[in-house]
């Protein structure tokens, strides 16, 4: 989506009949925002998100509870790497 090419010929060819005559070019980005880089953490704060997933979708906790153990957990887990 940098192209400008292809920025430019973005959603022209539009067969819904509800989108024609609408600007299709504001849905494009001015400005690109730089790829996120994931650092070694985020796989083990995603395992804690897994979990309170798990427990709030299974309903061995309510999504509060488990949200707030995630976080203390993933707290935790960032404060030890950072003291490494």
């Amino acid at each position: 989506m940098k192209n400008k090419s292809i920025q430019e010929v973005f959603a022209t060819d539009i067969t819904v009949p509800e989108l024609k005559g609408k600007n299709m070019q504001a849905l494009v980005p001015r400005n690109m925002a730089e790829p996120l880089t994931l650092d070694e953490n985020f796989d083990e704060i995603s395992t804690f998100m897994d979990k309170a997933f798990t427990n709030a979708a299974t309903g061995k906790k309510d999504i509060h509870s488990a949200l707030r153990e995630a976080q203390g957990a993933a707290d935790q887990a960032l404060a030890q790497a950072a003291a490494q």
